[in-house]
């Protein structure tokens, strides 16, 4: 599943948001806390075949963001959940299944911007990423339950505009690519990947 953010409808948004009373540089300037969910699609990819599978993401994003008069820049970082699980078949031997329950996702990063608007602006982001997935391994005479953590980089972009002076919602699409995954120390030639599509409100203090 690949999910678009479309930026001329961002611009179009963050233009008709009526003008608030703060400035722009003071309102995105400093720490936010904020509640995420979204739509969620997991890619495993052994070389030969591909499977995938939706859900939903959710979690919290803690940040700090620096405006100046025409740009944003920020660090932030999300912990996350999801409810995907992934089945994939033959990926050692003929006739296994591997199993991939999706559980944490912790990452941090940072983003730039600039301003579309007072109330808005559009941005990219980019950083590191660590997801938990719970793995559940059988083959003839074989079956093994593990957890593994695979690194990876995410890439996005999206927009961001004010609801009221201490409340902006975002909306966002982002890459992962957690690259091969391990079982119990050995490498599955399984790749994974990740495509999301966020929404976001957030309290900036």
């Amino acid at each position: 599943m690949k999910t678009y953010i479309s930026a001329a409808a961002l611009v179009a948004a963050l233009a008709a948001t009526p003008s608030l009373a703060q400035d722009r540089s003071e309102a995105f300037t400093g720490p936010y806390l904020g509640a995420t969910v979204g739509v969620d699609s997991i890619q495993v990819d052994d070389g030969t075949d591909s499977e995938s599978e939706e859900g939903v993401a959710y979690g919290t994003i803690l940040g700090y963001d620096f405006a100046t008069d025409n740009a944003v820049f920020g660090v932030e970082a999300e912990l996350s959940e999801s409810s995907i699980g992934v089945d994939d078949t033959n990926v050692l031997v003929a006739g296994d299944t591997a199993s991939f329950t999706a559980g944490r996702d912790i990452y941090v990063g940072a983003r730039a911007g600039i301003f579309a608007s007072d109330n808005g602006f559009l941005y990219v982001k980019g950083g590191y990423t660590n997801q938990k997935f719970d793995l559940d391994y059988t083959a003839p005479g074989v079956a093994l339950s593990d957890s593994s953590n695979a690194d990876g980089f995410r890439v996005g972009a999206g927009g961001e505009f004010r609801l009221a002076d201490n409340l902006t919602a975002r909306v966002e699409y982002r890459y992962s690519n957690y690259g091969e995954l391990e079982f119990d120390g050995t490498a599955l030639g399984v790749d994974l990947e990740r495509h999301q599509g966020m929404a976001t409100v957030a309290y900036r203090f």
